[in-house]
């Protein structure tokens, strides 16, 4: 998903980069970084959302403690 939007960005802001002298972590530091800031939020936030189902739907489905799969939790 971040290769599409990073190979949507236009070609000319690397090279006019290069051109003026920046090296490679420069140029993805302060160019590319802040280009795909909104791509990597986006991110961010589907992992999140995927972590949290993984997490909801068991919690949800399981409620005896013979089920779970941590050991020692009995109490």
């Amino acid at each position: 998903m971040i290769l599409q939007f990073m190979n949507g960005l236009p070609k000319d802001y690397m090279e006019a980069a290069q051109i003026d002298g920046c090296k490679d972590l420069r140029l993805w530091w302060s160019l590319y970084m802040p280009l795909t800031r909104s791509a990597m939020v986006s991110i961010g936030i589907f992992y999140f959302i995927m972590s949290w189902n993984n997490f909801i739907w068991p919690y949800i489905a399981i409620n005896s403690e013979e089920n779970m799969v941590l050991a020692g939790v009995k109490g």
